[in-house]
Formats: C-alpha cells, sequence, structure tokens
C-alpha cells in the first residue's frame, strides 16, 4: 500500500492514506512449514552454550591449555538481552537473530554467546564480554541534574525553584540561560521540545477534516482537499527552521506574559458559564511559532524518567575488579588439577584445600556451571586459576573474618542497594521540593497590572483593565469587541458532528441572542511562558496556564489552649510505665501513681533505660516501691527491656554495657545511634521538630545480639531474679523486636536500619554454606522504586548472579535472625516459669503503637504473633487480656487536648472497646527523662472517677 504521511491539526498527527483501490489486509497466517521453522529458530537460539560447542567438530575444539567456561548452560547474548528487556515474543524476528549468530566455529560461538578469551598463564577463559556496574557514591543524590528527576511539568517546577531576583527578571525582560543554575537550565531543557523548530506564524501545516474518510464522502474532494493539505504541509516544512544547540544556549530568553481568557454566565443557569476562544484557542502575539506549539511528547518525558537507571547502573567491558585476596600470597602459587570439577562450588573448595586458606563461596556463584576443555587435568597455579574464575563470574574476593568469600563486588549487594536506596530518596526528595505555589509571588508583584502581553497582541486589555477580572462588554477595545462576537457567532452554530456537545452551541446561543453593551464578561488571569530568540519574538511554550493556588501560611498566633475537662480513665487496670534510679525517686512515683487513682506501676528502676546488668543496682529501687506499692495498693511490676539495654546513648554520659557484651551492629557496622544520626544527617533539610522527633524516639537506644550468648545467658539469670522477689506483681518483657529480626520496617522514616551484622555472625553463615548477610536486601527493599507526582518507574538493578527477585536467599537470613531470637526468648521464659511458675507475664515487642498481651506460650513471644501484624491487624484481635498502652509525647504534657486524643486514639485502634486495661507509658518518647516530673505535668488532665 501507498503510506503518504500528513499533519492532521496543530498536534501533528500522522495518518497512513489509501486510495479507493487499496485495502488494508491482515498478515496471512504461517504455514505449517513457517511454523516448524520458526521452532527450530527458537530451539536454535535457546541452545545453550555447552551444546553450541558440543556440536563443533573435535578438530574445532581446544587441544592446548586448559580452557575453562563457566555458567556454560546459558543462552546466546541476545536472548540474554531480551530476558532482561522482558521482550514480548511476537515482537522477535527470530530468523533474523538466527542469521546473525555463526555457531560454526569457536570463535562464532564465542561471539553468539557474549564471550571473549582471556589468557592466565596456560588456562584460557571464554568470559563474559562486559560486565554490570552498580554505581553506589551518595554523591549521585545531588548531582544528577534535577531535569531528569522531574517528568511531568518542568516549567513549573523551573518557576518553582525562582530566587526572587529571578522572578522579576521573568516577568520583566526575560531568564537567559545564563542566568540560571545548573539544575534550572536542566528543567528548561527538558521543557523544550528536541530539536527546537519554529516558522513564520502565518503559515501553518496542512489541516484535514477526519470526516472526509467517513462513507460516502465524494471520492474527488477527498483527492483534493488530501493534496491541498499536502501542499500547505510541505510549504510549512519547507519555512521551519532548526535552532542549534550554541544558537539555543547563547540566545534564547524565556519570559511571562499575560494571556487573560473570557467567559461568560448563560442566562437562566445560574452557576453555569462556558469559556470562549477567540481563536480557536491559538494564542496571539506571536510572528514565529515554535512547531507543535511547543508541546512535548508525554510518552519520550516517561521514557526520560525511566533513563535515570543508567546513573545507577552501567555496562561496561568485563575485567578485573579491586580484589580483597592477594594475588601474591604464598598459598596462591601452589599448583591445582581440577580434575571433574562440575560447579564454581567445586573448584572453591578444592582451592581452599589445597591453599589451606579459609575460602568461601556464595551459593549464587556456587551453583553455576563448569565446562573444562583442552587439557583438563593440567596442573596450574592457583593464582592463575582463581583470576580466571573470578573474571568469569565478573566477580571478585571480600575478606570475611580469617577467611574469603567470592562474590559480586567487595562491598555487600545489600550495602550498594541501601546506598542507592537512598540516592533515589534523594531524588525523590529533590524533585518534591519543586511544588511550590507560583500564584503567592504572582500576587506579591501585582502581576496583573505590571505584567502585559506579548507586542503585537490583538487580544491584549488595555491598562485601565488589567487586574479587573469582570467588565461590560462595552468596556472592551471595539476590535476586540468585536472578536467575542464573531467568536461567540461561530460557537452557536449547530455542530456537523452528531457525537459532539451538543449542549454547548445551545448555551453560546443563549449568551448571543441576550448580548448587549452591559453584558458582563469574565477576564480570567491566565499566564503564557514563551521563549524568544534573536529573530522570532516571544513564541509560546506549551499551553497557557493558571496561577496555581496560594496556601498561605497561617501566622496567626496560636489560639490560648482551653480549661481542662479532665479526661476519664475508667480502665479495670490503670497503669503507668516510668522509671526510677533511686528508693527515694521509686516511693514518690509510687504515692503519685495512688494519688491519681492509679493501681499498677509498671517499673524500670534506672531512668537511663534497662538497669538490671550491673548487679544490685535494681534491689534498692524496686525493693523499696514493693513495699511503698503493698502499703498503697498499688501492684508494682518490674519492666525489662529484653534486647535494648541502654537508652541513653545521646546523653552526655552513657553508662556503658558490661565488659563481655556488644553492642549489635547493623549493614554498615553501624550502632543503632549511629544510623540514627547517619540518617539524621541526610535530612539536614527537615524543619527541627521532625529532626529532634527521630532523635528522641530512635537515637539513643543501643541494641544487644540475641547471637551473643552472653546475652541469653544474662537475661535468663536477671529474670530468675526478679522473679523470686517477694510481693512482684509480675514481669513485663518490652523491647523484644530488634529491627532485623522482625519481619517489617522497625523504624518508620527511617530507611536500612537492621541489626544482625556482627562480624562473627557473619563469619559463621559463610561457613555453614550461606551467603554473607550484607549481600541479602534487607527486608522489605527487593527493589528500588522512583516515583515523582503520578509518574512511577521501577529500577531493577540487578547484578550477574544477584538478580532479585530470587529471594530464596533473604528469606533464609531473615528466618534464621527469627529462629535465634525466639530461641533467647523461649529461655527466659522457661527461667520465669521455672522460678515462679504462676507469676504473670506480660510482652510487648516493638517500642511504639502495639499492645501489651499475656506471654504464656514459650515459643510464641506474643499472643497475637504480632512481630508481622500491622496495627489494624491487632486492633481486631484485642481482647479483654489486651493492655492498650498510650504513650505520651511531649506535646501531649503541655496540652490536654492533645493527650486526651491519643489516649483515645490508642484505645480506638488498639482496644477497639473490649480492653479493660490501659497503660500510660511516660519512657518511650523521652527514655532520659524523669518519670515523676511528665507525670506530675499530666496529672492534672487525668481523673479515675466514673462519669
Amino acid at each position: 500500500m501507498k503510506r503518504r504521511e500528513l499533519l492532521l491539526g496543530t498536534l501533528g498527527f500522522a495518518l497512513p492514506l489509501a486510495s479507493d483501490a487499496e485495502a488494508q489486509t491482515q498478515p496471512p497466517r504461517p504455514s505449517p512449514e513457517e511454523l516448524a521453522q520458526r521452532k527450530a529458530d527458537v530451539a536454535l537460539l535457546n541452545r545453550p552454550l555447552r551444546t553450541a560447542l558440543q556440536t563443533l567438530p573435535e578438530a574445532q575444539l581446544p587441544q592446548n591449555g586448559l580452557w575453562l567456561i563457566v555458567n556454560d548452560d546459558a543462552p546466546p547474548a541476545q536472548i540474554t538481552r531480551l530476558q532482561q528487556e522482558q521482550w514480548r515474543s511476537q515482537n522477535v524476528d527470530y530468523a533474523k537473530l538466527r542469521a546473525a549468530m555463526d555457531l560454526t566455529s569457536l570463535e562464532g560461538i564465542t561471539k553468539s554467546y557474549g564471550r571473549v578469551r582471556r589468557r592466565f598463564g596456560r588456562i584460557i577463559a571464554l568470559v563474559p564480554e562486559t560486565m554490570t556496574v552498580l554505581h553506589a557514591d551518595p554523591k549521585l543524590g545531588d548531582s544528577v541534574p534535577l531535569g531528569e528527576l522531574v517528568s511531568e511539568d518542568p516549567l513549573g517546577a523551573l518557576m518553582a525553584t525562582l530566587s526572587d531576583s529571578q522572578f522579576d527578571a521573568l516577568l520583566a525582560k526575560g531568564l537567559t540561560f545564563g542566568q540560571l543554575t545548573p539544575d534550572q537550565a536542566s528543567l528548561l531543557t527538558k521543557a523544550l521540545p528536541n530539536p527546537l523548530r519554529a516558522a513564520p506564524s502565518d503559515i501553518k501545516p496542512g489541516v484535514l477534516d477526519y470526516r472526509i474518510f467517513q462513507q460516502g464522502f465524494p471520492a474527488d474532494q477527498r483527492k483534493a482537499l488530501q493534496e491541498r493539505a499536502e501542499t500547505q504541509t510541505l510549504l510549512y516544512q519547507s519555512k521551519l527552521k532548526t535552532f542549534s544547540e550554541r544558537e539555543i544556549r547563547s540566545g534564547l530568553r524565556l519570559r511571562l506574559y499575560q494571556s487573560p481568557s473570557f467567559s461568560f454566565d448563560v442566562p437562566g443557569k445560574d452557576g453555569y458559564g462556558f469559556g470562549l476562544n477567540l481563536e480557536s484557542g491559538e494564542w496571539q502575539g506571536e510572528k514565529w511559532a515554535l512547531q507543535n506549539g511547543g508541546q512535548k511528547d508525554y510518552g519520550k518525558q516517561q521514557e526520560g524518567l525511566q533513563s535515570i537507571e543508567r546513573y545507577l547502573k552501567s555496562e561496561s567491558p568485563n575485567q578485573l575488579k579491586p580484589s580483597e585476596l592477594s594475588w601474591e600470597l604464598p598459598a596462591l602459587m601452589r599448583a591445582i588439577s581440577l580434575g571433574s570439577v562440575k560447579t564454581v562450588g567445586d573448584i572453591v573448595k578444592q582451592a581452599a584445600a589445597i591453599s589451606r586458606l579459609e575460602l568461601f563461596c556464595d551459593p549464587r556463584f556456587a551453583a553455576q556451571s563448569v565446562l573444562l576443555l583442552g587439557e583438563a587435568s593440567l596442573e596450574v597455579p592457583l593464582s592463575e586459576l582463581l583470576k580466571a574464575l573470578t573474571l568469569s563470574l565478573c566477580g571478585t574476593w571480600r575478606r570475611l573474618g580469617p577467611g574469603f568469600m567470592l562474590t559480586h563486588h567487595t562491598q555487600g549487594r545489600a550495602q550498594i542497594h541501601a546506598v542507592q536506596s537512598q540516592i533515589v530518596k534523594r531524588w525523590r526528595e529533590r524533585a518534591k521540593g519543586i511544588g511550590k505555589s507560583n500564584a503567592t509571588r504572582l500576587l506579591k508583584r501585582d502581576w496583573l497590572k505590571t505584567v502585559g502581553a506579548p507586542p503585537g497582541d490583538p487580544h491584549a486589555l488595555p491598562d485601565e483593565l488589567r487586574g479587573r477580572t469582570r467588565v461590560p462588554l462595552s468596556e472592551l477595545p471595539k476590535a476586540l469587541q468585536a472578536k467575542v462576537r464573531a467568536a461567540l457567532e461561530r460557537d452557536s452554530q449547530p455542530p456537523q458532528d452528531p457525537e459532539s456537545d451538543s449542549d454547548h452551541y445551545i448555551s453560546v446561543g443563549k449568551v448571543l441572542s441576550a448580548l448587549n453593551d452591559a453584558t458582563p464578561m469574565s477576564i480570567d488571569p491566565r499566564f503564557q511562558l514563551t521563549i524568544e530568540l534573536p529573530e522570532t519574538g516571544p513564541m509560546a511554550l506549551g499551553q497557557t496556564r493558571y496561577p496555581d493556588s496560594a496556601r498561605e501560611l497561617n501566622s496567626a498566633p496560636n489560639a490560648p489552649i482551653p480549661a481542662v475537662e479532665p479526661i476519664p480513665i475508667p480502665e479495670s487496670l490503670r497503669g503507668v510505665l516510668a522509671a526510677a534510679a533511686t528508693p527515694e525517686a521509686a516511693k514518690a512515683l509510687v504515692e503519685r501513681v495512688a494519688a491519681l487513682g492509679f493501681n499498677t506501676l509498671f517499673l524500670a528502676a534506672d531512668a537511663h533505660g534497662a538497669p538490671y546488668f550491673q548487679r544490685g543496682e535494681h534491689t534498692a529501687p524496686l525493693a523499696a516501691a514493693l513495699a511503698a506499692g503493698k502499703a498503697r495498693g498499688v501492684a508494682v511490676w518490674a519492666t525489662v527491656d529484653v534486647f535494648c539495654w541502654r537508652r541513653d546513648r545521646l546523653s552526655p554520659a552513657p553508662k556503658p554495657l558490661p565488659e563481655d557484651i556488644r553492642e549489635d551492629r547493623g549493614l554498615f557496622g553501624e550502632t543503632n545511634s549511629e544510623g540514627v544520626a547517619a540518617e539524621l544527617s541526610r535530612r539536614a533539610s527537615d524543619i527541627p521538630e521532625v529532626r529532634e522527633f527521630f532523635k528522641r524516639r530512635f537515637g539513643s537506644d543501643a541494641y544487644v545480639s540475641p547471637f551473643d550468648p552472653g546475652v541469653g545467658k544474662a537475661l535468663t539469670a536477671l529474670t530468675t531474679e526478679l522473679a523470686k522477689l517477694p510481693g512482684l506483681a509480675g514481669i513485663l518483657f518490652q523491647r523484644a523486636g530488634v529491627p532485623g529480626y522482625l519481619d517489617m520496617d522497625y523504624y518508620p522514616g527511617i530507611d536500612d536500619l537492621e541489626f544482625g551484622f556482627l562480624p562473627e555472625v557473619r563469619l559463621a553463615r559463610a561457613r555453614a554454606g550461606k551467603p554473607d548477610p550484607i549481600d541479602e536486601v534487607l527486608i522489605g527493599h527487593s527493589g528500588i522504586y522512583y516515583s515523582v507526582g503520578q509518574n512511577t518507574t521501577s529500577l531493577p538493578l540487578t547484578v550477574f548472579g544477584f538478580d532479585t527477585p530470587h529471594a530464596s536467599e533473604e528469606k533464609d537470613w531473615q528466618a534464621f535472625r527469627v529462629k535465634t531470637a525466639k530461641a533467647v526468648l523461649s529461655d527466659i521464659f522457661q527461667a520465669a516459669r521455672r522460678a515462679a511458675p504462676e507469676l504473670p507475664l506480660l510482652m510487648r515487642e516493638r517500642k511504639f503503637g502495639f499492645n501489651i498481651e499475656p506471654w504464656t506460650d514459650a515459643t510464641k513471644p506474643h499472643e497475637m504473633l504480632n512481630t508481622d501484624s500491622s496495627a489494624d491487624e491487632l486492633g481486631q484481635k484485642a481482647s479483654e487480656k489486651t493492655v492498650v498502652v498510650a504513650t505520651v509525647s511531649p506535646g501531649a504534657r503541655k496540652d490536654w487536648r492533645q493527650l486526651r486524643d491519643e489516649i483515645q486514639s490508642y484505645r480506638t485502634q488498639f482496644g477497639r472497646g473490649k480492653s479493660r486495661s490501659l497503660i500510660l507509658d511516660l519512657l518511650s518518647e523521652d527514655p532520659s527523662g524523669d518519670s515523676l516530673e511528665v507525670l506530675n505535668k499530666i496529672s492534672p488532665y487525668l481523673t479515675t472517677k466514673r462519669p
């Protein structure tokens, strides 16, 4: 069929045209022979490398040297690329792919399978030609141009980033590229069509009415209209000028002009009106106009958003990466003969035995198949073999304790993933930070009176009307009145297309019939961003815009807090969770609790957190509280923070942990407080209140490791001692859920802070044939997603041998941590039961926002199994035995209304009207604070009297 391209309308819509004698036909169905050939092509294209080599004649196979081929069951390189790009099979020309492959020679096979030869002494390895490189430089968060991070409305984003002086210039003489920051220049570049083309505005591309293609339209008229449109399009294309990068950078000026729109109210329809397009929606005042009105293809903008992946992942020629295993070690000078090895894991085990080094192999590499050709029994130096093997895997060696692990990078995969997640998070913050309103700044500059229309605009309002939003028709200039009447008459004609909006022309007709000099017309403020080059004058860039809504901050002073309306606490168990460092403070707490009408005190006997790990510190305060409680009718419970042994890391003089106990470590070897501090450094733009919130809630905690045998020993001894205390009402265990040992994100708002990565734990996992834990992507972080506005793109940042979503190893590492923590908790439970079989035990794994439940089963730390439950799920399982915990925030200490709302929120979400117990938690929000002082502050807000 003959094809011709016509530009339809101002959007440049292309339509294939055919004569009456021509007919479009569906592609013919393939014949049985063609189907058979396609099947053969597919089979050939999926042939493993091993099979392709085995089909070669014996004479073409290598005879001399040891040939090492890893991952010999891989398909050809082109198929691997198609799989990575997730192409659909029907879009692939299998015959063309097959024709491009040469499987008749060793060189042809090597090339077809994306391999190259690399020699190491007498070893020849067929290694991947390229390797995937993941980039994890934190500076990428700020160095990527802002224009590449924005998928929608880069012009609006540019306006939001302008300084006051730049904004003034935009409204006056315009902005040049030289006046913009690099980020701003990238936004303007993103907004410009590429290539940038324009033509004189009085020449338009050919336009066809789609109705000429409807059945029954005369063929001769259709042909004449098509030829006329083609001629006009050719003329337009001959006048188009393409501006060079140099012309744009040196001569372009961005400027804002007024471009008001007009509308009328429809008589008899209160509140109903319509806008009027004086010239069918075209912007006036142009000598030259951009092709397609300067509109960019939205789909291409989406492709641009996805292209940011290249900053985090790239392909480069395969080469040996930096290794923490020195190739010059004397142990690697020993000779090895591989014999009949079948996998990478076999080679590493044999190398470890001969070198007497502790060598490990990541299981994802260990399972890779190996093919040996040539002199398979040849003895070669270990160093040469391991170099060839490492390059074949695009990997390297990482030090792990006294040994070394063959893996993808000296950094852990999870570490790289965490850094990249922070980079992407920073991109989101930068992109969201450009959402400021432009309306406030426009209003501040009285733009309706100070900003004019472009030169020569026939729709420009006279100075006396600028700034007014409603005028009678008679006050418009005569020429503009005539254009308004002409537009009304045009739009009042019945549409020829029966499917179009039939009501609009009726509304226009009503306005037209009632039109007179006094008819009011609304002037809607809009503006047009334009670009201007030396010979063009201003050209509209995109559509006209309304100022976005101005959201002025309420600077009025806060209203005074009204008189206190005491908050009723009618629950049967009315408790306070608090701390006391001295016997005197413990007695005072009991007295205050009793005076308020509360009947239970959950006591941590030191203001700086769990106090019991230095013998004797707990005895006096807890004994004093028990004696006072007995006298005042207050039940006293001991509170034990199971794995959080210290809550004072940010205090001036933190107390040390016992000498034989170390803090648990995160992915980068950081303690909890170091991890929180790092997060706060990345949140430098947050308001001080938010930074203080994270620091106060999370920054002072110190977690010990469930993997440390000394931790379990100390906890069981402590539990036994406490359970034997006379008069103790029970023990509340909390903070048993260490971040990383729960199947959830423990710290909302703080990413990638998990624990369990002590060096000895990593080494033990490697010795057990498991991956290094720092290669296991953290909980809930198997993918990276970049989103801005309404658009989201997934960044599939995978590497050879480590592709997600193969998450079985990650799940195994998570299950291992959970199992270890539960074993310690089971020992604690058994110790309590042996010491005091009837003593009530309660459990609260996490720090904030979750209930306390009875602990009656050693295998279940929490009766509701809340380690993987949401707050809503927990609330649905509430019962009479559920103990609702209301964390008292700093704001609630100052305003009784906030305390009331917080208590009610916890009751509603977690108690669901079933719970008969409430604890006010005075510790979690301020671990190092004075519990008695806090209790005294809120005591006027509370009443235990029943209404």
